[in-house]
């Protein structure tokens, strides 16, 4: 079987702004697209955490200080989601990643922080320079099973909706 490509099933060319705004749409619960809970349940599937806190900001670009902008963020009520998005291997700036992540730390104040980047299935095994309990890769893949398991959820069972 062939890895999930989410630039073919978008038919869009492999620009991450697009995507992004895309996953900021996504991520904000109150944007009615019928995906509940997606960053909540990207922790629970990555860290195997629970997240029961309200979500009270989902922001593309998310300045975490000293020019460095991870491209999502979700605050939640105490911690944060953070999402590097590359698109491609030529898209890596070195130290990067782990910049971001190191003001991240910073900003939280000791408050939970997740941070990931998400990439294609093909780079999943690309070299990140550092490693933190509070880092991990999530590949396209990964994403878009999560989405379809989450907007499952909200599909009615048949039978239960009937027309008049």
């Amino acid at each position: 079987m062939e890895p999930t490509n989410i630039f073919r099933i978008l038919n869009v060319k492999r620009v991450e702004d697009p995507h992004d705004r895309m996953l900021e749409w996504l991520f904000d619960p109150a944007a009615g697209h019928g995906v509940p809970d997606l960053a909540a349940a990207i922790i629970s599937c990555l860290w195997q955490r629970e997240c029961s806190e309200r979500v009270n900001l989902v922001k593309r670009p998310f300045n975490v200080g000293e020019k460095s902008w991870p491209d999502l963020a979700v605050q939640f009520e105490t911690a944060l989601l953070l999402i590097e998005n590359k698109v491609n291997a030529s898209a890596f700036q070195e130290g990067q990643i782990k910049k971001q992540h190191e003001l991240a730390i910073m900003l939280q104040k000791g408050a939970p922080l997740f941070h990931c980047l998400l990439c294609p299935d093909r780079m999943v095994n690309t070299v990140v320079d550092f490693q933190s309990d509070a880092f991990r890769v999530l590949p396209y893949s990964v994403l878009v099973n999560l989405i379809s398991a989450r907007s499952a959820q909200m599909v009615p069972q048949a039978g239960l909706c009937r027309l008049a």
